[in-house]
């Protein structure tokens, strides 16, 4: 009888379908790849919170304003590396972006050329086209050359996105040293590549621009091939088999026959026999199938649960559920399932819990130590092992506990070990809402709970760019991490709101749960203005005196002023490589050169003197808190006050960072000190410096700086910016000295 449901079964699930084959190009969207820079650089503090949150903050943003297209995510340093694939789930992206870090990524350095070739590579690979977008605070300009012919022998969009402050931006004393924002050597760099320039703003209007100039829809190789999709690697028109992915508990399988370059609408599965044409009967043969798909199906489970679930007396193993439940269960509740394993001879390995998920029900199954006993059953003995499974009821109604499999081990007869799967019996579940509880506001169900509000730095008066953490903390016991409620801050125009991914934990004492939950927002002020976030409070109910209480967090009012160095009315950003000035632009700028021309003369023969002499001194003054912090083999306070003093002094004259000024000075002992000061300071192993050594050199160059700015004119030649032989002497060649950020 078994024997023929599984045959009417299986001929009921493998009959033939019908159904309209829509066509795969009407859900197109051009693709997206975020390359992005992860390096201790990205730590600098300029752009608040930092250059690397604020970056993916950025991202986030970014990928909002692209619901449907698909995106992925490669980090680099000194090497580059697949963060997420091709997806068109924007959270799942979100949440891998924030747990980049300088420290987990595998060398130091800064390669974005084989980022960008790895990027490339991914839009082959999928049969996809679209753009790629760069955010990073520099890039190594020997590496501009062949970044540029990658784009042009892949023909795919390359914007850049510059993550950096400009020159004067308010530092914080704890932010590692990083160069400022470089303006004309990322046009150049853009004018190299042939990409697109966006600078990042304080507000969103840099958003908005990368949004319009990355296209949204219609830029995928069947449009580029003139209306014929592109055939994929393997020559099949893009269709290949494609291994399963999964992230989570979601998990998406690809069919000989699907589409793993997600032309297709999301879930389908196209069968060789699927009809395409308009208008083809097979609707009632589509209904047939499906009703006998589900009778089969209805009676192939049938017979399973009756031999599963109704074990007799006297079977190798037994499998015995019971729900424990009160006469009133409410919202976060702990409710207590019992599992017990049985078995006639000795228990082999540790089982499995296939546990239900988005049941309303938050599940925690504590399988490191069950109760062991014996029984005895209809006069066969059991050894038996007893687990308690604690759950908590997150939402009202009438819920369902399904029935789930359990996979364990025993030994057989012959002494071998034997593996089974049994399955517990569902069970239903009645919640009630607790008595004056606003179903709007964060509900927790605890024997006692604490929140922690802390603000980093503390709220108050701030500027247009600064940016506030707030971190808020729910310990409730009696209640798993898990079934602790989000909570949410709302933005505002003028000052934006990013949650970060909340930190989930659960502890036990003395056989009760201790939940934890942390939430960390970054506030970020975008305009000048009063801003009062509203109170929060939420509601706690304590099950073991039946009280309804509410836990209050006071508003928080900011004060944010003008800062005129990161004016949020600015333009977002600078276009460079594609981009093109106006006419009227170039009059107006002409109309005001030539106006203050006779002011300028006089202004430079009567304050030249006096002025150069006051930019000496503090030059001069500057350099000498580096030597003796250099002096002192301070590592970090020698990084701050070389990178102050070259700031200051600019002697490269807007042609390049300090690394790119080292680097082209070609003095090996001062590349050598230098590289490691930042191995010091940055890299895993630790390197022997001198700072004597390095105070020598520094000087050195900055002796032939000054020679070379005092030079009459005529006498030199003039280059433009990042030439690597403004110094001249030879060109390095490329490859002899590791990758550093120059812009």
């Amino acid at each position: 009888m078994l024997a023929a449901f599984w045959a009417i079964g299986i001929l009921a699930v493998s009959g033939p379908t019908w159904k309209r084959e829509p066509t795969p190009f009407t859900q197109d969207a051009a693709a997206l790849v975020i390359v992005l820079k992860v390096t201790p650089t990205m730590l600098a503090k300029d752009i608040q919170p930092s250059r690397l949150v604020r970056a993916t903050q950025k991202i986030h943003d970014l990928l909002k304003l692209r619901p449907g297209a698909k995106a992925a995510l490669v980090a680099y340093a000194g090497s580059s590396h697949l963060v997420m694939p091709f997806t068109v789930d924007p959270n799942i992206i979100d949440m891998f972006s924030q747990a980049l870090d300088p420290d987990v990524m595998p060398g130091a350095g800064d390669d974005p050329l084989a980022a960008l070739t790895q990027a490339a590579a991914l839009f082959q690979k999928a049969g996809l086209g679209g753009s790629i977008l760069l955010v990073a605070d520099s890039l190594p300009p020997s590496q501009l050359a062949k970044m540029g012919q990658v784009r042009r022998d892949t023909g795919i969009a390359v914007h850049f996105y510059a993550m950096a402050a400009p020159k004067g931006v308010r530092v914080p004393a704890d932010s590692p040293p990083a160069p400022p924002l470089n303006p004309e050597a990322w046009k150049q760099a853009a004018a190299t590549v042939g990409a697109d320039l966006t600078v990042v703003t304080v507000d969103d209007a840099d958003v908005a621009e990368l949004a319009r100039r990355i296209p949204a829809a219609g830029q995928d190789r069947f449009r580029q091939a003139g209306g014929q999709r592109a055939p994929g690697p393997e020559g099949d028109g893009g269709r290949r088999p494609a291994a399963a992915f999964g992230c989570g508990t979601a998990r998406h399988v690809a069919a000989p026959g699907a589409d793993p370059a997600g032309g297709f609408p999301a879930g389908q599965i196209r069968l060789p026999g699927d009809a395409a044409r308009t208008g083809e009967s097979g609707t009632g043969g589509e209904t047939m199938s499906r009703r006998i798909a589900l009778l089969g199906l209805f009676l192939v489970a049938a017979v399973l649960a009756a031999t599963r679930q109704c074990p007799a007396a006297g079977q190798p193993v037994l499998l015995q559920s019971e729900l424990r439940q009160p006469d009133k269960i409410w919202v976060g509740q702990r409710l207590d399932l019992l599992v017990t394993l049985l078995t006639t001879s000795s228990f082999a390995g540790v089982p499995r819990f296939d546990l239900p998920k988005d049941a309303g029900l938050a599940i925690m199954a504590d399988d490191a130590q069950p109760i062991l006993g014996t029984t005895t059953i209809d006069g066969v003995a059991y050894m038996s092992k007893q687990y308690d499974i604690s759950l908590f009821p997150l939402r009202s109604g009438t819920l369902t506990l399904p029935a789930f499999a359990v996979e364990f081990g025993y030994l057989g007869d012959a002494g071998q070990e034997v593996d089974t799967s049994l399955t517990t019996t569902a069970a239903p579940i009645t919640v009630l809402d607790v008595p004056g509880a606003d179903p709007k506001l964060p509900f927790v169900t605890a024997t006692d709970l604490n929140i922690a509000d802390q603000w980093d730095p503390n709220p108050g008066k701030a500027a247009v760019g600064d940016a506030f953490t707030r971190t808020i903390t729910m310990r409730a016991t009696g209640l798993p991490g898990l079934a602790l409620p989000p909570l949410r801050l709302p933005s505002s125009d003028g000052l934006a709101v990013y949650a970060r991914q909340p930190r989930v934990a659960t502890d036990t004492a003395r056989g009760d749960y201790i939940g934890k939950r942390v939430e960390v927002f970054s506030l970020v002020c975008q305009k000048a203005g009063t801003y009062t976030l509203p109170e929060m409070r939420i509601q706690w109910w304590n099950p073991a005196t039946a009280a309804l209480r509410q836990v209050k967090l006071p508003p928080v009012t900011l004060q944010v002023a003008p800062n005129p160095l990161l004016d949020a009315g600015a333009p977002p950003g600078v276009a460079g490589g594609h981009g093109r000035a106006s006419a009227w632009w170039w009059a107006a700028a002409a109309v005001f050169f030539v106006g203050a021309g006779t002011g300028g003369v006089w202004l430079l023969r009567n304050r030249h003197r006096p002025r150069a002499r006051a930019d000496a001194a503090t030059e001069k003054a500057l350099f000498r808190q580096f030597q003796r912090a250099a002096a002192s083999q301070n590592a970090p306070e020698s990084m701050r006050a070389l990178t102050r003093w070259f700031d200051a002094a600019d002697p490269s004259q807007g042609m390049g960072g300090l690394s790119e000024c080292i680097d082209v000075f070609g003095d090996p002992e001062l590349q050598r000190q230098f590289a490691a000061l930042e191995a010091c300071l940055y890299g895993k192993e630790k390197v022997p410096w001198s700072g004597d050594a390095l105070a020598r050199r520094v000087a050195a160059m900055r002796k032939a700086l000054r020679r070379r700015r005092l030079a009459p004119r005529g006498q030199g030649q003039a280059l433009g910016p990042l030439n690597p032989s403004f110094f001249g002497g030879a060109v390095r060649l490329p490859g002899t000295m590791p990758p550093v950020a120059a812009l």
